[in-house]
């Protein structure tokens, strides 16, 4: 499965923005406050969305920590949109499909879905047809009954994806399974404390494997792709020895836990849940696992292995974003989302690290947020996103016009700049550099 776009809006200052992908790695670029973050918050919201209970999407459509924050789009509804192609599908193999919710209102309106779509098509380019009439409650079953719809059901807060699984007979069955299959990864924390320990203790049923959506999984999911995939670790194991060539191995054990360790951190667990919650039913479940895994790191420049918790900040941000790359594909992210990539890590370093994730990417598609100048000397212009100023407070993103690329380059050259250099000094003046900026951006 291959995402082909994605588009948001409606959520805190994001207005509706559409974000084309068309090469493995596309990048939201601006200065801090423009909504770079919110994006990538808005397509996990808008994912969970998909996958919850009908009455935690009530409860979703409530929560004021995603509405919009800003008067232009206090009306606004939460918009989700994505297109993707999965070539197993056959003549419905190019599928968009979106929905829309009423956020809650103090007047006690809103809180219902208003919309929703399915469209297919055989062939990229081709004409769309859509398969969905969630306002008259009607469906197509597929390609061949043009002029034959059937009635569907829905309540506010349900989808149709959640009835056209369980409907027998009918030939876009597989469409509606593969967006349900849809799957958004998180690469979030600045900070690298914490993610490379394995703390043995986790919530009952969470996500295991080489690819949790959980961020503190490191260890453990390296472990789990050493032995299920040991082709891909080795490939892990190969890129992050190109790029530090000090590294001349790493590596992650795993040992057992002694019953006493054990004790001492159900003490510790039991301790804390009691200090925090005084009600038994709302306390979180977790178990202890038997196991503890840790990442080791060969350097020429050290006597013997060390722990990677030992390493710089940025040699483990860097580990970690190679990891879970490699991970994505094997586990059928078809989205990840990384959070200001050059956080802790050398300019000189960017291209090479780049070059590296695509390789090992597969289908997966990659959005990096930066405020960096020199993310965009290592990227396509036509796969770089920049925030478009206003003066109203509201996010949005834009990508260049073909034709404009080529003066911009110009204009930077005749001040001394780079091009990265000068679309960062035009989105940190005024009125005017901001004119700039947007005429050499298509129109949001």
């Amino acid at each position: 499965m291959e995402f082909l776009s994605v588009t948001v809006g409606g959520f805190r200052n994001l207005k509706k923005t559409k974000i084309l992908l068309d090469g493995s790695i596309t990048s939201l670029v601006s200065t801090n406050n423009y909504g770079k973050s919110n994006f990538l918050d808005a397509v996990a919201f808008g994912t969970v969305f998909m996958n919850s209970t009908p009455q935690a999407r009530v409860r979703m459509m409530g929560d004021e920590s995603c509405m919009p924050l800003v008067p232009r789009l206090d009306e606004d509804d939460f918009t989700f949109e994505v297109e993707f192609h999965d070539a197993k599908l056959g003549e419905y193999q190019f599928v968009r499909y979106g929905f829309a919710f009423a956020w809650r209102r103090d007047n006690g309106t809103g809180e219902r879905i208003t919309e929703e779509r399915i469209e297919l098509n055989s062939k990229r380019g081709g004409n769309w047809s859509s398969y969905l009439r969630r306002d008259i409650g009607k469906y197509r079953p597929g390609h061949s009954t043009q002029r034959c719809t059937r009635k569907l059901n829905l309540d506010s807060s349900q989808l149709a994806i959640d009835v056209l699984t369980a409907i027998d007979g009918i030939d876009i069955k597989p469409a509606v399974h593969s967006i349900r299959e849809l799957r958004y990864g998180a690469c979030y924390p600045l900070s690298t404390e914490g993610i490379m320990d394995d703390y043995p203790l986790e919530l009952a049923g969470q996500e295991g494997g080489v690819f949790s959506l959980s961020e503190r999984d490191l260890p453990r999911s390296l472990f789990e792709l050493k032995k299920s995939h040991p082709d891909k670790y080795e490939e892990f194991q190969s890129i992050v020895c190109e790029l530090f060539p000090e590294i001349r191995d790493i590596d992650v054990v795993s040992s057992q836990l002694q019953p006493e360790q054990k004790q001492r951190i159900e003490d510790q667990t039991q301790r804390l849940q009691e200090t925090t919650s005084t009600d038994d039913e709302n306390q979180v479940p977790y178990r202890i696992r038997d196991e503890v895994y840790r990442i080791f790191v060969t350097s020429s420049h050290l006597n013997q292995p060390v722990s990677v918790t030992r390493m710089s900040d940025g040699t483990k941000r860097v580990i970690w974003l190679v990891a879970r790359s490699v991970m994505a594909d094997i586990a059928g992210v078809g989205l990840l989302g990384v959070e200001e990539v050059e956080t802790g890590i050398h300019p000189r370093m960017m291209q090479d690290l780049l070059d590296a994730v695509q390789e090992v990417l597969g289908e997966t598609k990659v959005i990096l947020t930066s405020h960096s100048p020199y993310l965009i000397q290592c990227l396509p212009f036509d796969s770089i996103y920049v925030g478009v100023p206003n003066d109203e407070g509201v996010a949005s993103f834009a990508t260049f016009e073909a034709g404009s690329v080529e003066g911009l380059s110009d204009a930077a050259y005749d001040r001394g700049m780079s091009a990265g250099e000068y679309i960062f000094a035009l989105m940190s003046s005024g009125d005017d550099e901001e004119d700039i900026l947007k005429s050499f951006l298509e129109a949001s």
